[in-house]
């Protein structure tokens, strides 16, 4: 707030919630990257605490669909594991190979 003259100052109590949604780097990525946009005039925001809110939901959206990515690998890993496990030929065990 004290770095830019902003048309409506961030509201830490509003942006909380979405701060919880990602970790504290991302956080601080957010920050730094609203306050380069704002810096080079890029955009005009109206109301930063809504940006920094979008920002933060798209960050969490993000990471949950890279979560969601990885398991499914995984998953698909151990089928293919099992699948491939099944097709080996098994061994006998010694007992049952042993002449009665």
């Amino acid at each position: 707030n004290s770095r830019h003259q902003l048309e409506s100052p961030l509201r830490f109590m509003t942006l909380k919630t979405a701060f919880d949604m990602v970790d504290e780097k991302a956080q601080m990525q957010i920050l730094d990257n609203l306050h380069e946009k704002l810096e080079e005039g890029q955009i005009h925001i109206a109301n930063p605490t809504t940006w920094v809110i979008r920002a933060c939901e798209r960050r969490a959206e993000k990471f949950t669909a890279i979560l969601q990515e990885r398991k499914e690998l995984k998953r698909q890993e151990r089928e293919a594991a099992w699948a491939e496990a099944e097709q080996r030929p098994k061994k006998k065990s010694k007992a049952a190979a042993a002449p009665a």
